[in-house]
């Protein structure tokens, strides 16, 4: 009898750990992010510019034709297209150096209506700070850097008299790298802390965080 509700107990210790086990991807998948000395946490909300980005309107279709371009160059079907392939190759891999290229592709195009771009769009027509760091993402993503590394944080300037900004940051392998679209393609946790406070971060998989 001992035996039969020893085993009955460790039988159901060992499901009851199946069935943690299976969260356990999507609970670390949505665990709080630090960024620039805050603490990010993940929210539920929609924000309108970014969710059209990911509502397979821009975003989506056109990092597919990035990822396709850069598997066969009969796939480049428009000219920024091939610009970026053309970039991507000189990068060779490396993901800091791509999104420098980037950053000097697309130049700096004031934009005063809100609206994002798609990265390809961005390419095509050059952009603002929102823009550069779409297209950065993009073409990060388009390299095989996962998406839960990536994420375009919106900064809030803590002089009224400065615009909020947006930069790129990547979790790369020595910790958190910000990509600006400044001549170094890179700025310090303590540059941006020191004129601006983060407030959202928009994950590459579509998950939002927000400040606290």
């Amino acid at each position: 009898m001992m035996i039969v509700c020893c085993q009955r107990i460790l039988a159901a210790c060992i499901a009851a750990l199946f069935l943690l086990a299976a969260p356990i991807a999507a609970i670390a998948a949505m665990a709080p992010q630090t960024m620039i000395g805050v603490a990010m946490i993940p929210h539920e909300g929609r924000d309108a510019r970014w969710w059209r980005l990911f509502n397979a309107l821009e975003f989506a279709p056109q990092l597919a034709r990035m990822r396709a371009c850069l598997a066969r160059p009969d796939a480049c079907d428009a000219p920024a297209l091939r610009a970026w392939r053309e970039d991507a190759a000189r990068a060779g891999g490396d993901p800091l150096r791509l999104a420098r290229a980037v950053s000097r592709r697309l130049g700096y195009v004031e934009d005063r209506t809100g609206h994002w771009l798609g990265p390809v769009d961005a390419y095509a027509r050059g952009g603002d700070c929102e823009d550069h760091a779409v297209a950065k993402m993009a073409s990060l993503l388009a390299v095989g850097v996962p998406e839960t590394r990536l994420f375009v944080v919106v900064l809030r300037a803590r002089d009224p008299r400065r615009r909020d900004h947006a930069v790129l940051a990547f979790a790369g392998p020595g910790g958190w790298r910000y990509l600006d679209m400044n001549d170094g393609g890179e700025r310090s946790a303590a540059w941006i802390a020191r004129r601006y406070r983060a407030d959202i971060a928009y994950r590459a998989d579509g998950r939002v965080f927000r400040a606290i």
